[in-house]
């Protein structure tokens, strides 16, 4: 009998109330553990708790204030609430401590683009266009193997 993907898929809800309750159990052990908070946030935000999963990463930051993961995360969801300046802040930081975060980057250019749709004043969004691609033009390049 073949195997269905289909069939071992699960609600996505299933999956997160796993997580939340995994996320849970290890703060209950460690309140201040910036990896449960890391994931209790992801858990919010997957679920939409855009502002309970910002106080979630706040409280991670607060552990591991240069954790770039955790920075690019609550950048993105800032972006989630159209709080975009502070989005960029935190986005900028990410890049700022690892100039090679490509999710950081891609995130930054998301909250980017919604920040010129969103019509700001052109000094503005000149300011933030040329700030991305001074980033850009910062990052480092490899070299082909």
């Amino acid at each position: 009998m073949p195997c269905s993907i289909a069939a071992m898929r699960w609600p996505i809800s299933d999956i997160m109330k796993k997580r939340s309750r995994a996320s849970a159990r290890a703060l209950a052990v460690a309140p201040k553990h910036a990896g449960a908070l890391y994931g209790r946030g992801n858990v919010l935000a997957t679920l939409k708790r855009f502002e309970e999963a910002i106080a979630s990463y706040d409280r991670a930051l607060a552990n591991e204030p240069d954790n770039t993961d955790i920075l690019n995360n609550r950048g993105k969801t800032l972006g989630s609430v159209n709080r975009l300046d502070e989005a960029l802040a935190e986005l900028n930081r990410a890049i700022a401590i690892k100039p090679d975060h490509a999710e950081a980057f891609s995130n930054r250019g998301d909250i980017v683009t919604l920040c010129s749709m969103a019509r700001r004043p052109a000094a503005s969004t000149s300011r933030l266009r040329d700030a991305r691609i001074a980033a850009v033009a910062e990052t480092p390049r490899r070299d082909p193997a």
